[in-house]
């Protein structure tokens, strides 16, 4: 008797996959990477404004962790400003890009 007719053989070779399930799928695994943004206690949040004026005033170089909903960022620039109004920290980072983080989104600040 040949492969074909035995088992799964008829239609082994014929296996596809709708875009849209393909899709579906990929939505699947990416919701599952979801994580919850971490609360910062008052201690933590009193050191990050520490850093982040040191570095205001020094031009000191930091690298900024800011979250995402899926995958953490992280950035390392020059802190050239800070907006209260906005609350959102403008930085140059190593490409020379000008970039706005928002206050409440940065989880971690380290000097470089």
């Amino acid at each position: 008797m040949s492969k074909k007719l035995t088992g799964n053989g008829l239609w082994e070779s014929s296996r596809m996959m709708l875009p849209e399930h393909r899709e579906q799928l990929l939505e699947q695994r990416r919701e599952l990477k979801k994580h919850a943004k971490p609360l910062l206690d008052e201690q933590r949040l009193e050191e990050l404004s520490t850093i982040l004026n040191y570095a205001l005033a020094t031009k000191h170089k930091v690298r900024f962790t800011v979250y995402d909903v899926y995958e953490d960022q992280h950035i390392a620039g020059i802190l050239i400003k800070y907006d209260p109004l906005t609350r959102s920290l403008r930085v140059i980072s190593e490409a020379n890009k000008a970039m706005h983080i928002m206050l409440e989104n940065i989880i971690d600040v380290r000097l470089e």
